[in-house]
């Protein structure tokens, strides 16, 4: 897909309106609407670019898991909140699926336990249109290098946070750690990261992108809930 200076101007003006419609919304509704009503926020011209990025297929096989649902059930967690900097940062809400949610608020209270710290949910269940918004904000930020792009982040429809039955999650500590990529290295040595190599699983959760996988760079704070877990 060529992205010519017309379409970037387009691009950031539907990241601009995304930006107004994540914090003038309650409880980020953006995360859960079906894509049909996200389209809704913008006029004919940014639908038309929008519409062509839902057109674009991953190189690698991948599955596709579709949009929220009527009949699916969420937690929303709108008091997720870190420390950075000496400042307390309220992140925007998120939604987890009922059954991963309870697995990973059983998973936090077991490490905060056992390790007197715990984690935050940063990310959780994200329709196909705001995965979308998303990849738009990344590829803005890669300054439209599209391929650096779909090294990160997964096309709508074939990102692991789609999936409602088996929901991936990305948490950061409440240093919030890790922000970026830059500090993943940071992450690793964490208590909370090790203690989640040895534990996590336990409740369902497993890394997705390793070092050196095929699809995406690595994400040591990517855990999909695969619900096969002893809690």
């Amino acid at each position: 897909m060529q992205i010519n200076k017309e379409i970037k101007i387009v691009l950031l003006n539907i990241d601009k309106k995304f930006k107004f419609l994540q914090t003038s919304s309650k409880k980020n509704f953006l995360v859960i609407l079906p894509i049909k009503k996200i389209l809704y926020y913008f006029n004919k011209k940014e639908k038309e670019i929008l519409r062509k990025f839902l057109k674009l297929k991953p190189k690698n096989k991948l599955t596709y898991f579709g949009d929220v649902r009527k009949n699916f059930k969420f937690v929303v967690l709108k008091n997720e909140i870190y420390y950075r900097d000496g400042k307390k940062i309220k992140l925007y809400s998120q939604y987890l699926p009922f059954h991963v949610y309870k697995a990973f608020n059983s998973m936090r209270k077991t490490m905060q336990k056992e390790i007197k710290k715990t984690i935050v949910l940063e990310s959780g269940y994200r329709s196909i249109g705001y995965q979308l918004l998303i990849l738009i904000q990344e590829l803005i930020n890669n300054k439209f290098n599209l391929e650096k792009t779909l090294k990160k982040i997964a096309l709508p429809g074939f990102s692991e946070h789609n999936d409602y039955f088996k929901t991936a999650i990305d948490i950061i500590t409440q240093n919030g750690i890790p922000l970026n990529e830059k500090e993943s290295k940071i992450f690793l040595k964490t208590d909370e990261y090790l203690w989640l190599v040895k534990n996590a699983n336990k409740f369902g959760f497993y890394q997705s992108f390793p070092k050196n996988n095929k699809y995406y760079i690595f994400e040591p704070w990517h855990w999909r809930y695969l619900g096969n877990g002893n809690n």
